[in-house]
């Protein structure tokens, strides 16, 4: 009864063309993926009450792959209050995975979402207080939530699979409450602001990370409506050290405040401004005719990533932008979706108020095409194209988010290796170029094996220069 997905090694948000993506074990645990085109195939087998298995890189044809499922193991007890009482009221317990690496936790957080995986495993808790839940195995903590109570921890506990672990008490309270006002620049209150407690410290790489891509990371985090005087209150947090912050659909973030709360303290008021912000807008253009559906991201080194389609006219826009410098990268998904990445990088500075305009052509450029021998089998072999003056891959320390971030300002393109070992990288302006043929990981998506690698120094470099033609330039991996 185990579901087993196939997608392909080389582009991993595809299901292989022909026959079944999918399939289920039978009663022996068997199973069978038939007639699915394509070299080789990430295969992850899922089965309620177990942890996924995972084959990064399986050839096509291959016969008795083994995926081996862990069993949950399952830890029971009760919440109480500090006077040892239930709470009253039912609420949801989490059995959570812990490492000691804060930057590893977030990695495996967004990596198992994103692969659609379980990083933590629910379970409702009655009334009396009593629960019972789910675990993988591992070092796991339980955090209860409990409506009119700050979150709860258990102590951490090291789960062996199938293994079951009884009379784990966790304890609630009334908890912590942060208060203050939203205003703009000249004090006037703003109503309706989002006021956001997220809980500080851990390293700075994962920090970044979170705010990069908030979506992955703030469900359950406490957050509060300014109402009419611009007032807010935030209840029921835990103890320890917080970031507040403020955003508003018509302005820009607010920078956040630290405060730092003792259990079950109300805090000192504090104020949150947010100001009028900046935008950045234009075109994107093949030829004399506008470009629609191109993939238009928006990064900077402290804000969430955000990301625009442009409309039929080729136009995108974004608002309500913080002051500061910001990297804007154009990608079309059409050429993406057949193995071609056809990427355009500009940088935006945008000042309050203020309304940048980028506009930007496609398809005048050149390309650099040829054969490579020699790159070791992997399930995703590509090469690379960045401009000079930003550091080498091996000189970004995989944790330091913010300077990959700001060394992606300096990419210019990427060709995907093609079964007979070509590869092209289109659409290319005039200049000189670091050709690199990355290493990476046996599984691509596995984000913290990356992070982990010792030696990140591409296997082939070599600078390259595009005047007025199309290069041909053959790559030879000693």
């Amino acid at each position: 009864g185990a579901q087993v997905s196939a997608s392909d090694a080389q582009n991993l948000t595809a299901v292989p063309a022909g026959g079944e993506g999918s399939a289920r074990t039978n009663a022996e645990g068997k199973f069978a993926l038939a007639d699915i085109k394509g070299e080789a195939f990430r295969l992850r087998a899922s089965k309620p009450g177990y942890s996924p298995a995972i084959a990064a890189s399986v050839p096509a044809g291959t016969q008795n792959v083994e995926l081996r499922l862990a069993k949950h193991g399952r830890i029971s007890g009760w919440i109480v209050t500090a006077a040892g009482a239930p709470p009253g009221a039912g609420g949801k317990v989490f059995a959570r995975p812990i490492t000691e690496d804060a930057l590893f936790e977030s990695i495996r957080k967004l990596q198992d979402m994103v692969t659609g995986g379980r990083g933590e495993v629910a379970a409702e808790a009655r009334e009396d207080g009593s629960y019972s839940v789910e675990a993988p195995a591992g070092k796991v903590e339980v955090q209860a939530r409990v409506p009119g109570f700050a979150p709860g921890c258990s102590d951490t506990i090291e789960v062996v699979a199938g293994q079951d672990y009884q009379g784990v008490k966790i304890v609630v309270t009334a908890g912590a409450v942060v208060r203050g006002r939203v205003t703009l620049g000249d004090g006037a209150a703003v109503e309706g602001a989002v006021v956001r407690v997220e809980r500080k410290g851990g390293d700075e790489a994962g920090a970044m990370l979170r705010k990069l891509l908030p979506q992955f990371f703030d469900a359950g985090m406490p957050e509060n409506p300014s109402n009419a005087d611009g007032r807010f209150l935030v209840e029921h947090l835990a103890e320890g050290e917080y970031l507040v912050s403020a955003t508003h659909k018509e302005y820009a973030p607010s920078e956040a405040v630290p405060v730092a709360l003792s259990r079950d303290q109300v805090s000192e008021p504090i104020t949150l401004v947010l100001k009028r912000g900046g935008a950045i807008e234009g075109a994107v253009i093949e030829g004399d005719a506008p470009k629609p559906s191109m993939m238009v991201q928006l990064m900077s080194g402290g804000a969430p990533l955000e990301q625009r389609m442009t409309d039929a006219t080729g136009q995108f826009r974004f608002e309500h932008l913080a002051a500061g410098e910001y990297i804007l990268t154009i990608i079309d998904i059409a050429a993406m979706q057949k193995g071609k990445f056809s990427i355009k990088t500009r940088v935006v500075a945008v000042q309050d108020e203020q309304a940048s305009r980028v506009d930007v052509e496609i398809g005048k450029g050149f390309k650099v095409f040829g054969k490579v021998k020699g790159y070791p089998p992997a399930p995703m072999r590509m090469l690379t194209l960045r401009r000079p003056g930003g550091p080498a891959p091996e000189d970004v320390k995989a944790m330091d988010i913010k300077a990959s971030i700001e060394s992606s300002r300096y990419q210019a393109g990427i060709g995907m290796l093609t079964q007979d070992d070509t590869y092209e990288i289109a659409d290319i302006e005039p200049g000189t170029y670091i050709l690199e043929a990355p290493r990476l990981p046996a599984d691509p998506t596995d984000m913290e094996a990356y992070a982990k690698m010792e030696n990140r120094e591409p296997y082939y470099r070599r600078e390259i220069t595009l005047k007025d033609k199309d290069i041909e330039h053959d790559v030879d991996i000693k």
